[in-house]
């Protein structure tokens, strides 16, 4: 049956435990009596200046941070909140007052790739009250702060968390088919979540969601039928998570089969035909799909010497449409391109054969 796997994560960042403020905080000013730290929070506390807690923004992608925070303000002028910073000391703060309808308990900031960011809050977590956008040149910090004033409440900061982005990516998934989710007790809670389709991905929209989402177990249906072909579960979700469905196919080239993705077919002396043969041991067929020819790694050549054609052709590419029926086993033809320019090519002549 087929698998799903995490093969790449979106977190970047999270304190959750603040028993010792981790040295990539930066307290200004540095005060560390206006600061109490436990085993679930850290408190900025009042005093007659502003005091803000920052970190470096990550560099040259976009990101959202995340907070879960404790804030009671017992006046109108009262100000606390998340506030980022440029390298030239200009900076935007998304307060929260005592008279504010945002007054929360969740904050998300999404920074995009060109430092445009949108910022919301939310009660609970699940409706969410939307700040504005702006965009900051030259960004490179971001956190919190607490307005001056002496007899002002405390601001409790509870999680920070930093991510890759509100997206979580299902590539490889066959267009075909259904995705269904369910909570960790076997409920189905599909419609809780926002699934768009990309070609061959399948996106789980957590624009309004909070992570980590600790548990989703994924089905891939028959939408006609309902028949269920594969059944996976997911842990530990963060958005910009990328997961790889693969179907259960093996691989044999000259009669051996392949134990690995990564294919190291050693030195290429000359152009070489191999026989390529591909079986389906999935209990449904596999329609349509793309034999392709991919890279093991950008910095290795491998991959663009490698080729593709059927059987009984000589017309050889880097990717075929294929369909291969349940327990099917075909034959293919897997040509090595000898590059002129490389002379002895070796451990890095490597490159992977994928179905998607």
């Amino acid at each position: 049956m087929a698998n799903i796997t995490k093969s790449s994560s979106g977190l970047l960042f999270k304190e959750e435990a603040w028993t010792d403020l981790s040295l990539l905080w930066e307290l200004s000013p540095n005060d560390p009596s206006r600061v109490v730290l436990s085993d679930n929070s850290i408190s900025l506390l009042p005093g007659e200046q502003r005091l803000e807690l920052l970190i470096y923004a990550p560099k040259d992608r976009g990101y959202v941070m995340q907070s879960e925070i404790e804030y009671s303000p017992v006046s109108a002028t009262e100000a606390a909140g998340n506030t980022l910073r440029s390298e030239t000391e200009n900076y935007i703060d998304l307060e929260i007052r005592g008279d504010d309808e945002k007054l929360c308990s969740y904050t998300k900031i999404i920074v995009n790739d060109d430092s445009v960011l949108d910022a919301k809050c939310s009660k609970d977590g699940s409706k969410w009250l939307y700040y504005g956008n702006t965009k900051m040149v030259d960004m490179n910090r971001i956190g919190y702060y607490i307005g001056e004033g002496t007899k002002a409440a405390p601001f409790n900061i509870k999680k920070c968390v930093m991510y890759k982005d509100n997206n979580v990516l299902i590539n490889n998934f066959d267009r075909t088919n259904k995705l269904k989710l369910f909570d960790v007790n076997g409920v189905e809670i599909t419609d809780k979540f926002v699934v768009k389709k990309k070609n061959t991905q399948m996106i789980i929209d957590g624009t309004n969601l909070i992570f980590p989402i600790d548990y989703l177990k994924v089905q891939s249906c028959d939408r006609k039928t309902g028949e269920v072909y594969y059944e996976g579960e997911m842990r530990d979700i963060y958005g910009g998570d990328i997961y790889e469905y693969a179907y259960e196919v093996e691989f044999f080239i000259d009669n051996v089969m392949l134990t690995d993705t990564v294919y190291d077919l050693g030195t290429i002396n000359k152009d070489k035909i191999f026989n390529l043969k591909i079986s389906n041991k999935e209990a449904y067929p596999l329609k349509d799909k793309d034999l392709k020819v991919s890279y093991y790694s950008v910095y290795n050549p491998g991959y663009k010497l490698a080729q593709l054609a059927e059987e009984d052709s000589d017309v050889f590419s880097s990717k075929l449409t294929v369909t291969l029926e349940a327990g099917e086993t075909k034959s293919f033809k897997l040509k090595t391109i000898k590059d002129a320019n490389i002379t002895n090519l070796e451990d890095e002549y490597k490159f992977s054969i994928i179905i998607e």
